[in-house]
């Protein structure tokens, strides 16, 4: 049996030993309280430097996952889109070297035959014209696949290319004077007998290049680059932009054309056979060149649509 004194002592130690705890537990509280004060305290000094929150004019309804925007293509600017193609090739004139030597070798050394071989002036024989029509196909595929980032291609040694896709884009772009060449007829014929030669003759250049430049050429370049594009598909893309692609056009073959005339001008007229051929390679280096700078502008003009 319990002692009635040692029941009253642990009586006493329990209740010793609650109200401990009990101050322990609430200086806790109080620890924990003060800081909670202080991060609010600090919150609120943060909130008062940063300054109201201005409210939106416009409610924000966009979605956290909405995709941004996709940036369009650069606007065609005319003077600068020929800036560039001339710049492509002249910077690159070694490459066009490569490509075109081949080409200027062959052509060449067939007109020196023919002037040995003919006192007089015969015409150029079918197989000459050919050749010529094939190099500018070469050289418009090689430039138009160069400048888009493609591989142009070629047999190994000799850096030439003169395969099914160089033939297909001289189809499109020999079939395409066709139309081209009716409407200017159409146009001339018509603006001669109501106002006069001059305008028909202005007229039907105008209506040529428009047809010209916005169909066969761009398709030309669509072919050169692998990509399959229908007649009212090439129309549609050349929409918006017709005048500027006629003036890029125009400008880009300007000055080649004028170069050609003085070379043929100043050497053109020579005697001597070895004068003649001299004047011809010369001539015939600055169109292969010229037909580069114009894949080039046509590549830029169709990347912008």
């Amino acid at each position: 049996m319990t002692h009635p004194r040692m029941h009253h002592a642990e009586c006493l130690s329990l209740k010793k030993t609650s109200f401990l705890a009990l101050i322990s537990l609430k200086v806790a509280m109080s620890d924990e309280n003060k800081a909670i004060e202080a991060l609010y305290a600090e919150a609120l000094r943060i909130r008062v430097s940063a300054g109201p929150r201005r409210p939106s004019s416009a409610p924000n309804t966009a979605s956290p996952t909405a995709v941004p925007p996709v940036a369009g293509p650069a606007p065609l600017r005319v003077f600068a889109t020929v800036r560039r193609a001339y710049g492509s090739v002249i910077s690159e004139i070694a490459e066009f070297g490569r490509r075109s030597w081949l080409f200027i070798a062959i052509i060449v050394a067939l007109f020196a035959l023919m002037k040995r071989n003919f006192a007089s002036d015969p015409g150029l024989p079918p197989y000459f014209v050919a050749l010529n029509l094939v190099a500018y196909a070469s050289l418009f595929t090689c430039w138009v696949r160069r400048h888009s980032g493609l591989p142009p291609g070629g047999f190994a040694a000799l850096h030439l290319r003169c395969g099914l896709r160089e033939l297909k884009v001289l189809g499109v772009l020999l079939l395409g004077l066709v139309p081209s060449t009716i409407a200017f007829g159409i146009v001339f014929a018509a603006a001669n007998s109501a106002i006069g030669e001059l305008a028909g003759l202005l007229g039907g250049i105008l209506v040529f290049a428009l047809i010209y430049v916005r169909g066969p050429l761009m398709m030309a370049v669509a072919i050169a680059q692998d990509r399959f594009q229908s007649i009212d598909q090439t129309w549609k893309r050349g929409r918006g932009r017709m005048w500027k692609s006629v003036a890029i056009a125009v400008l880009t073959l300007l000055p080649v054309t004028f170069a050609c005339m003085v070379l043929r001008s100043l050497l053109g007229g020579h005697a001597t056979t070895e004068g003649a051929v001299f004047g011809f390679a010369a001539e015939l280096t600055v169109r292969l060149a010229g037909m580069a700078i114009l894949a080039v502008a046509l590549q830029e003009i169709d990347s912008s649509a």
